[in-house]
C-alpha cells in the first residue's frame, strides 16, 4: 500500500502540533509496513528530497513562511492550493499512490482540485476548528458557538473580537474588505469538501463538528493524534516541596494564561509556577506578576524547544491546561499524562475525551477562575491524590496513545476505503 501524507508544514519546521503529529503517523505508518510519502513546503535550508524514518519525503510546494502572519497568511491562501494542485499530480504520475491523505484544512483545497486527474481516493484529517469558524475559535462570548455562519452572523463576531485564530493586527480589526476576504475564504474551504472521501477527526468534539456540517456518520473516524510516548513514559515521578505548577502555550487570551494567574494569586498555600511561551499577554503577564507580589512564586518564561518538554514535565508535578476555546486535541495533555503529572484542563473541546475527571486529573469550567483555583489547592494539599493521578495517567496513555495503536486504526480505514467497504464494518 503506498499512501502519500499532504501537510503544509513538516519538521523540522513546527508551528503547532499538526506538523508533529503529521511527522509520529508518517513513521509509525512506515514502521508498520506501509510505503510512506510525504509532500511538503520547501524552506531555504532544507533539502527538497530525503529519505528520513522509512519516509520518502518531497519538499516541493510553496506558502508563507508564518502562519502567524498576516501576509504570509495571504501567501498561503493563493500559493499554497495551486502550488498543491501541480505537484500532487505529477508526484502521483511518478509514484501511483493508492490514497492522498490530507493532514490539515489547507491541504485538501488542493488535493481536491487534482483528485479528477489523480482519480484517488482523498481522505482528510480535521484537526481545527477553522474548517467550521472563520474566526478559528468556534466561540461566540464564553461558549462554543452552535449557530449557522451566515456572513452577518460573521461580521457580528469579526467587529467584536477582531481577531482571525492567530492573526492579530489593529489596522484589520474593522476592515469590511478583510471580513469578506475571510469569510469567501471560508466558504471555499467548506466547498471542497464534497470531495472527500472519508473524514479521520482526531476527537469525538471534532466529529460532531462534522455531523452538525452534513457530513455522513459513515464517513467519519474518530482517530486521535499519535504522541510520542516512550520518552514521556521513562521519565521517572519526581514530586517536589514546594509543589511545582507547569504551563505550557502561547500567551494569548484563548489559550487563559490570565486565567491560571487570577487562580495563582489567590492561592496562600507554598507552590512554584512556571509559564513558558510566548505572545501578545507576555508583557501583561510579567506586570501581573509584579504588581501583585507574585515574583517570589511565579516566573514568566520565553518559548522553550520540542526537545526540552520532557525535563520540564520531569521538573514539575502538575499541568494546568487553562484554555477558553474548544481545541480539537491536547497534545501537551497526553504527554504530561504519560510522564506521570496529573492534568488540570478546561471542560471544553477535544481536551475532555483525554482527562478522566477525578481520574487523571481534574476537568473545570473554562474560564472559571475559582474552580481553577480549587482544583489547585486540591492537588496540592493533598500528595497522595497526585501520586495517585499521575500514575492512572501514564496508564491511559499508554493504552491510548501510542504510535503503533494509532497507526493500525488508521490502517484499517486505509483498507476499507480501497476496498470501497464501510469502514463501520472492519474486515
Amino acid at each position: 500500500m503506498k499512501i502519500l501524507l499532504v501537510s503544509e508544514y513538516f519538521p523540522p519546521k513546527i508551528f503547532g502540533g499538526g506538523e508533529i503529529s503529521a511527522a509520529l503517523l508518517a513513521k509509525n505508518l512506515s514502521r508498520e509496513g506501509i510505503e510512506v510519502s510525504v509532500l511538503t513546503s520547501h524552506f531555504n535550508g532544507l533539502k527538497k528530497f530525503e529519505v528520513k524514518d522509512g519516509v520518502k519525503i518531497y519538499r516541493r510546494l510553496k506558502t508563507g513562511e508564518n502562519p502567524n502572519s498576516f501576509f504570509s497568511n495571504f501567501k498561503r491562501a493563493f500559493l499554497f492550493p495551486y502550488s498543491t494542485k501541480r505537484e500532487l499530480i505529477k508526484l502521483n504520475k511518478k509514484e501511483n499512490f493508492d490514497i492522498i491523505h490530507c493532514m490539515n484544512i489547507n491541504s485538501i483545497i488542493g488535493a481536491a482540485k487534482a483528485k479528477k486527474e489523480i482519480k484517488k481516493p482523498i481522505i482528510a484529517h480535521v484537526n481545527s476548528p477553522v474548517l467550521f469558524c472563520p474566526m478559528g475559535t468556534l466561540m461566540k462570548g464564553k461558549k462554543i458557538c452552535k449557530e449557522k455562519c451566515s456572513f452577518f452572523n460573521f461580521l457580528s463576531c469579526f467587529f467584536k473580537e477582531g481577531k482571525i485564530s492567530k492573526i492579530q493586527n489593529k489596522y484589520l480589526q474593522y476592515n469590511p474588505l478583510f471580513a469578506f476576504y475571510v469569510y469567501f475564504r471560508f466558504k471555499r474551504r467548506k466547498s471542497f469538501l464534497r470531495k472527500v472521501d472519508f473524514f479521520l477527526p482526531i476527537s469525538n468534539f471534532m466529529k460532531n463538528l462534522l455531523i452538525r456540517g452534513g457530513i455522513p456518520r459513515e464517513k467519519i473516524a474518530v482517530v486521535p493524534n499519535p504522541v510520542e510516548l516512550e520518552k514521556f513514559l521513562k521519565l521517572e515521578s519526581k514530586w517536589h516541596k514546594p509543589v511545582k505548577i507547569l504551563y505550557l502555550g502561547n500567551y494569548e487570551k484563548f489559550k487563559g494564561p490570565q486565567i491560571l494567574l487570577q487562580a495563582l494569586s489567590k492561592i496562600k498555600l507554598d507552590y512554584k509556577a512556571n509559564f513558558y511561551g510566548s505572545g501578545s499577554l507576555e508583557k501583561w503577564m510579567k506586570n501581573f506578576v509584579k504588581e501583585n507580589d507574585l515574583s517570589g512564586k511565579i516566573k514568566i518564561n520565553r518559548k522553550v524547544s520540542y526537545d526540552e518538554i520532557p525535563r520540564l514535565y520531569q521538573e514539575h508535578d502538575i499541568l494546568v491546561f487553562p484554555s477558553l476555546i474548544g481545541e480539537a486535541f491536547g497534545r501537551i495533555v497526553i504527554e504530561a499524562m504519560a510522564a506521570g503529572n496529573p492534568v488540570i484542563a478546561s471542560r471544553i473541546g477535544g481536551v475532555v475525551d483525554i482527562v478522566g475527571d477525578r481520574k487523571t486529573g481534574f476537568l473545570v469550567e473554562a474560564g472559571n477562575v475559582d474552580e481553577l483555583r480549587n482544583a489547585i489547592i486540591k492537588l496540592i494539599d493533598k500528595p497522595e491524590l497526585r501520586e495517585k493521578m499521575g500514575a492512572e495517567g501514564r496508564i491511559v496513555a499508554k493504552e491510548r496513545y501510542v504510535g503503533k495503536r494509532i497507526a493500525g486504526k488508521v490502517i484499517k480505514v486505509y483498507e476499507n476505503v480501497i476496498d470501497g467497504r464501510d469502514v463501520a464494518k472492519p474486515k
